[in-house]
């Protein structure tokens, strides 16, 4: 089985789903902020540092103060603080085309701060054809 963890942010998902997949299954976890990374990796994921959208290219993350200090948007935030965080912007089906995830998707999990309807636009082929859960 693959799944795959958008929004992954500090694994609260990402976990069970590596158990619930092992053994022989895969777990991508997706989550546009580097200072995630290390410890999603740590959980036995796949772990990809990027946003996902509808569309390729670049981006840059706002973080808000009005919510809790991991809650970014791709969107400029009237009251953002930090420094904006330049992120690489990718669609799942993109994704998929370079083999950068697996070839079929069995799963999938999207926790992105309502970015979901980009989302799931940039996974059409995905959602089409493989009619992941």
């Amino acid at each position: 089985m693959v799944a795959v963890d958008v929004g992954a942010c500090h694994g609260a998902v990402t976990k069970p789903l590596v158990e619930a997949v092992a053994p022989g299954g895969t777990v991508i976890a997706i989550e546009p902020h580097p200072d995630l990374a290390p410890a999603l990796s740590g959980l036995g994921a796949t772990v990809l540092t990027v946003a996902v959208s509808d569309h390729e290219g670049e981006a840059v993350l706002y973080q808000s103060q009005q919510y809790e200090q991991n809650t970014l948007y791709l969107a400029n935030v009237l009251e953002a603080r930090g420094d904006p965080i330049p992120v690489r912007l990718v669609t799942l089906d993109g994704l998929q085309a370079r083999g950068e995830i697996p070839p079929r998707v069995d799963l999938l999990k999207i926790d992105a701060q309502g970015a979901d309807g980009p989302i799931l636009r940039g996974a059409a082929h995905i959602l089409c054809t493989q009619r992941p859960v």
